[in-house]
Formats: structure tokens, C-alpha cells, sequence
């Protein structure tokens, strides 16, 4: 991720810091120019912007719980920042255990939000806009046998949380063969299929987009099988994985689909 600095005293700032550790001014992400701005404090809850104090903000209702660092612009009527307002269901917080794991998916989902932002992606709220827009699932297994199936489904992102917990998706990466598995890894993922329908699926682009990576009607358990018999199978485009290309064929929705900016 990009390193910022302290408008007041130029130290090192990290995208999820909400103070400077040197001069201990509050500092707040602006999604609007993709700045981690330092603050200053105004009337009640207003924040000024330190070189403009004409510019006021509000951290957005998420920094409640320690788990948002963003911006809401202080005359805006919605509670939640531009990457919050994306959340539709959450852990339930009764417990700490569970505050943890959503405090580790928003650094994650931040981070992605922030990719792309900076991208110019479009991005639509599904409240205000079903067909096209993007909403997030944060689920917990109910039991051993109703568990929570991590994906991607008509613009909404559901993450099983216990991905959030390091133990168990270590495991998961040993028992699935994967070398690299991440929370922004899933997200970058998912996003890839929500991008997929929104961009490429019913536009010009899908027989350019056959052409380099091949025929995604293709059957997917075939390609799987193929893929675990014999490895990936070659597609001739070296920058994706070897999971990422047996994935481009797939009748059950999986497309080639990762956004990848640091």
C-alpha cells in the first residue's frame, strides 16, 4: 500500500493509521482524492482538514468499533464511508473473537476499495442500484452443517469469517494446495466476477476477451479435474496463477477474475 505523511510534522503515516504516532494529530482517509489527511478538531463531532479548515469531515459510523479510518464529508447525510456504505451484513459482535475477524476483513476490503478507486472501476451501492451494484456479506457458520460457502452472487460478496482467522486458513491453504491464500486474495477474487458481469459478460469485449483466455463456457468440473491430473492448462497468458486459469472455462460462474493494484 501507498505511504502517506503527517501534514503537520511529515511522519511516516500507514493506510490504517487514524493518529500520527509522532505529533498525535488525528488523521483520516479522504476517498475523494485517495489521501490519508491530518485533522484538526471543529464544533461537536467536525473535523477540519489541517491546510483548509473550510474542508469538514466526520470519521464514518465504523470507526466506533475500531474498524474504519475513512472520511464522510460532514454535510453528508449517509452515516457510512464509500467503503462501508458496501456492507450489508456484518458478524454479529457479541464477542471479540468476532470483532477481531471483521476488524481483519475491513483492512482487507478497505484496502480493495481503495484499488479500485484508484482504478476509476465503476462502483454502485445494490440498495440503489440491484442490478449493477456491490454489496458485502461478512457470515458466520450456523453449525458443522450449514456453513457459510465464501463467493460471488449477482453483485454480492459473501466472506465466511473464519477466513479472517490465520489458523484456519492456513489449513485451508494446506489442504487445498494453495501457496498463496489472503483475505485481500478472496476479495480480489470475487470482485473479478462481479467485474465480470458488469463489464465484460453482454458488452463488445467478450470475444476479445475469448481470444486471450479462452472459451469460459467450457465445462468446470472437466477443466477441475483436468487441472488437479495434470496441472494448469497453459492458457499462454504467464500473468495469471495456475488456480486463476484453470478457473477461466466454467458453466457454475467461475470467470478469470482478480484486481490486482498495491
Amino acid at each position: 500500500m501507498k505511504l502517506y505523511s503527517c501534514d503537520n510534522c511529515q511522519n511516516l503515516l500507514y493506510f490504517e493509521n487514524n493518529v500520527c504516532l509522532n505529533c498525535k494529530h488525528t488523521v483520516g482517509f479522504d476517498s475523494s482524492t485517495l489521501s490519508l489527511i491530518t485533522l484538526l478538531p471543529g464544533k461537536e463531532n467536525e473535523l477540519l482538514w489541517f491546510h483548509d479548515k473550510k474542508k469538514k469531515y466526520r470519521f464514518c459510523k465504523n470507526a466506533e468499533y475500531g474498524t474504519c479510518n475513512w472520511l464522510v464529508d460532514a454535510d453528508d447525510p449517509s452515516e457510512w464511508c464509500r467503503a462501508c456504505a458496501f456492507n450489508r451484513i456484518i458478524p454479529a459482535l457479541t464477542n471479540d473473537e468476532n470483532l477481531r475477524k471483521w476488524s481483519n476483513i475491513e483492512i482487507a476490503k478497505h484496502r480493495l476499495i481503495f484499488s479500485l478507486l484508484r482504478l476509476h472501476l465503476p462502483l454502485f451501492i445494490k440498495k440503489e442500484n440491484e442490478e449493477e451494484g456491490l454489496a458485502f456479506d461478512f457470515m458466520a457458520d450456523v453449525s458443522p452443517e450449514e456453513r457459510v460457502m465464501t463467493g460471488h452472487d449477482k453483485g454480492t460478496i459473501t466472506l465466511n469469517i473464519e477466513e479472517a482467522d490465520e489458523e484456519a486458513r492456513a489449513r485451508h491453504k494446506l489442504d487445498l494446495g494453495e501457496k498463496y491464500r489472503t483475505l485481500l486474495g478472496h476479495f480480489r477474487h470475487e470482485i473479478g466476477h462481479y467485474y465480470w458481469d458488469v463489464l465484460i459478460k453482454n458488452s463488445s469485449s467478450l470475444k476479445k476477451y475469448r481470444e486471450l483466455f479462452g472459451d469460459e463456457q467450457r465445462d468446470y468440473a472437466e477443466a477441475l479435474k483436468t487441472y488437479y491430473e495434470n496441472g494448469a492448462p497453459g492458457t499462454g497468458v504467464s500473468i495469471l496463477s495456475a488456480p486463476m486459469q484453470v478457473r477461466i472455462p466454467g458453466k457454475t460462474g467461475q470467470r478469470p477474475g482478480h484486481i490486482t493494484c498495491t
